[in-house]
């Protein structure tokens, strides 16, 4: 009895500390623009979303971005990688690819400003189609094009299944408004 308690303590742990959730809702009084944010999981388990580069470790982040005003609708992917080998950089417009398990992929371009760091951040613009093709489909890899050449990162089986579990969320909360 001890055991299946701590099994199901554990499996339900697992669940939960890679719980989606819309951490942000609200209209900009200044703009009157609504921003709607999804992040796939809480800041503190930020770590455990580990993926692995092929030279060293990495951690991924990914949000899912919205603002809507009067007259137009901007969807964004926010990747979020950390890298444990050194720093790279980033240009502005730099590509990013995602492939899927189905060998379908989609091209997205960074918006954000050119950095270096051992960060990389990428904000790219996304169709509501392509957000549609992330909440039904299983990513596979995500490839950032840096100045060094193209990183890809495998994503892990736990964040794949919790990325489309997030782009519905955060599809459903968009769909409000």
């Amino acid at each position: 009895m001890k055991q299946t308690s701590l099994l199901l303590f554990i499996g339900l742990s697992v669940n939960f500390s890679f719980a989606q959730r819309v951490v942000k809702n609200e209209v900009d009084k200044r703009t009157n623009v609504r921003y709607i944010i999804t992040n796939l999981t809480d800041q503190q388990h930020f770590k455990e979303l580990k993926s692995i580069n092929k030279e060293a470790g990495s951690y991924l982040y990914l949000q899912f971005q919205t603002e809507i005003s009067e007259t137009t609708i901007g969807n964004y992917l926010n990747i979020s990688l950390s890298k444990l080998n050194g720093r790279t950089c980033i240009k502005a417009n730099a590509k990013v690819v995602i492939l899927f398990k189905d060998n379908t992929e989609i091209t997205l371009k960074n918006s954000d400003l050119p950095h270096c760091s051992n960060y990389i951040i990428a904000m790219c613009p996304i169709s509501k189609e392509n957000m549609q093709k992330l909440s039904t489909d299983t990513i596979e890899s995500i490839t950032i094009y840096t100045t060094e050449g193209p990183e890809e990162y495998v994503v892990k089986n736990i964040l794949r299944n919790h990325s489309t579990s997030a782009a519905k969320l955060h599809l459903e909360e968009v769909s409000k408004y």
